[in-house]
């Protein structure tokens, strides 16, 4: 699968990420992975410094088959032949695998959903190229599938991490306003963007920001800011990072990592922060992208997402 550079430096943050799970599965933890938009398992782009690579999930395939981690997995990808191309790259995982898919994201997720017991430890990503790929229903579907978990004894819900694609969001509102678009398109991109965020509640903040200086970032706010009220209106805390080119200063996506458990919550927020520092340290980031990470407050030591906005 042919990718953008960016792409490289989401999938080294989520290698970090998942060895944290591995860690954790490595003390006798069972964790289930459904990927809803998973490629074919390999990325290319020539203009990284490196140029191919497996995508993060099936190195955590491949460790927990050589360390005998409990874990079980479900892929989907619209693309049939993206789907078959990992079908070839799973042989000999079998054992992990649940299933495959080739369906919409926002209908086959109730499918694999029967196959996660909700009160198992869960990881769902949803990783769509655009915005409209991803309704928010879908992920209040994947929140209400919860159940009390002995282990940590509360009610857990799935984790979720998600590339929230405000960059095409915002493109999609700009073309709202051309003179050229009929009002059938232009009704069909404003519900694309309520279906991605589950509000209309936007369009009254981001149109006034219009005539500001500088509204595209603004907007970007706005746009985050709603969607994240609306994961902690289904029960998320969140972490944030944001990835920017550096040249000039685009917001590409803001990179999601939400939980409902207090504790995986201080784990991403703490623990996680040192891994997330080392890919802050390549030259090539540096040289091209801009990388922030934004908590929201909920005890001492978290900084408010204003703060780094």
């Amino acid at each position: 699968m042919i990718v953008k550079p960016h792409t490289s430096i989401k999938h080294r943050t989520l290698g970090y990420y998942f060895k944290i799970c591995r860690d954790v599965m490595a003390r006798g933890r069972s964790l289930y992975y459904v990927d809803l938009y998973s490629g074919d398992g390999v990325c290319e782009c020539p203009e990284a410094p490196v140029t191919t690579w497996d995508a993060p999930y099936l190195k955590m395939l491949q460790e927990s088959k050589a360390k005998g981690l409990k874990l079980k997995c479900a892929f989907n990808d619209r693309d049939e032949n993206e789907i078959n191309k990992l079908k070839s790259r799973l042989i000999g995982f079998e054992d992990f695998v649940l299933g495959t898919w080739h369906e919409d994201a926002n209908k086959v997720y109730k499918v694999i959903l029967n196959e996660v017991p909700p009160s198992e430890w869960s990881i769902f990503s949803l990783d769509p190229f655009n915005h409209d790929q991803l309704d928010f229903s879908t992920i209040e579907g994947i929140a209400n599938h919860s159940d009390y978990d002995p282990k940590i004894r509360g009610k857990r819900k799935p984790e979720l991490v998600i590339t929230f694609m405000v960059y095409s969001i915002l493109q999609a509102f700009k073309a709202t306003k051309s003179d050229l678009i009929s009002e059938i398109k232009r009704k069909d991109l404003l519900n694309g963007i309520d279906r991605c965020l589950g509000t209309n509640s936007w369009r009254k903040e981001v149109s006034a920001l219009e005539d500001m200086e500088s509204p595209d970032t603004k907007m970007n706010h706005v746009f985050l800011k709603i969607f994240l009220k609306q994961l902690e209106g289904v029960g998320y805390d969140t972490v944030v990072f944001r990835i920017e080119q550096t040249a000039h200063k685009n917001i590409i996506y803001y990179l999601i990592l939400a939980s409902s458990i207090p504790n995986a919550y201080k784990i991403i927020s703490k623990n996680f922060e040192p891994y997330v520092k080392q890919v802050q340290k390549d030259e090539w980031v540096k040289q091209n992208f801009n990388f922030f990470k934004m908590a929201k407050a909920k005890e001492d030591g978290f900084a408010l997402l204003d703060e780094f906005m």
